[in-house]
């Protein structure tokens, strides 16, 4: 008779001899092992892929809820999951198109403003987050952050125009559960800050000063600030600069002129102070408080600083 076959992993004696192989078990038993793993797997995924996805149940379910919105950042408050069939819905009372029109100011003016917030839809509105665009503008939401189907709350908007001229857009971002607007509702603030007297801040500068630069010692130095007022607003006048600098005998004596500068803009006229500053023996960088007074009812007083860099002998 011709012997048995072997498996081709068997190099070892034919097992019909009686002699014992553990390396041939121990070989078959993981590869069965191996053969088991793949076929559960298989079976897992074809059952995961078939389950419906949360929030996505068929007519019919259980449930009609969806998971609460995931955001980065601050959780969603409890309570707040979406009902495909009784959604919220924010909606920003008597403003159309989302803006709030502000009107003119003062500059430093400080304005403050509340904002209706309503659910016009029939699930619970829920406020997650706020935010504001720029540093000068500041939204506050206080008390419970769910909104009722049908009723309103108010978000109380705080302005700072110090430093700001001119036409101004800022935006204040409401982050809720409002299915239609996941990625935040807009709230548009409008003013136009060109009332009394105006300092114009340069492009690309931290705020509105008087910048003398770099000058040798004893060498005097000019600045010049633009100043802004209403086209309509009656004539004015510089009436003093003065530095407030401690100890006194550190204070310059500043010269100036005041010159009218044709502008085309239709609201605002425009001024130029021209500062001579009579210069300094000491080297090294100085910042001194100044204090301009005008004739100007809105604005009689005008706080900044002066600075002057004097380069080393």
């Amino acid at each position: 008779m011709s012997a048995p076959l072997r498996s081709s992993i068997d190099d070892g004696p034919d097992p019909t001899s009686g002699s014992k192989h553990p390396v041939r078990r121990a070989s078959i038993r993981l590869a069965a092992v191996f053969v088991l793993g793949l076929t559960a797997g298989g079976v897992a995924f074809v059952w995961l892929s078939r389950a419906p996805a949360p929030g996505n149940a068929k007519p019919g379910a259980a449930s009609s809820k969806a998971a609460a919105f995931s955001f980065q950042g601050k959780p969603m408050p409890e309570g707040c999951e979406v009902e495909t069939a009784n959604p919220p819905s924010l909606v920003f009372v008597e403003l159309p198109g989302n803006r709030l029109l502000l009107g003119a100011f003062k500059q430093g003016e400080h304005v403050e403003r509340t904002v209706t917030l309503r659910n016009a839809g029939t699930g619970v509105l829920c406020i997650r987050d706020i935010e504001t665009g720029c540093g000068c503008v500041k939204a506050a939401w206080e008390g419970d952050p769910h909104i009722q189907p049908s009723t309103s709350k108010t978000l109380s908007i705080r302005i700072d125009t110090t430093e700001r001229e001119g036409d101004q857009e800022k935006w204040v971002t409401i982050y809720t559960n409002d299915p239609k607007q996941r990625f935040g509702a807009v709230l548009t603030v409008v003013l136009d800050i060109r009332l009394g007297v105006v300092v114009v801040t340069p492009m690309g500068a931290p705020g509105p000063r008087l910048l003398f630069g770099v000058r040798a010692p004893g060498e005097a130095a000019t600045a010049v600030l633009r100043l802004k007022c209403p086209r309509d607003a009656p004539e004015w006048t510089v009436l003093g600069i003065e530095s407030l600098a401690l100890p006194e005998a550190s204070r310059p004596t500043f010269r100036w002129t005041l010159d009218r500068v044709e502008s085309d803009d239709a609201k605002s006229r425009a001024y130029d102070l021209r500062v001579t500053h009579p210069g300094r023996t000491e080297p090294g960088h100085d910042v001194q408080p100044v204090r301009i007074t005008t004739s100007h009812s809105d604005r009689p007083e005008i706080r900044l600083d002066a600075e002057l860099t004097v380069n080393a002998r």
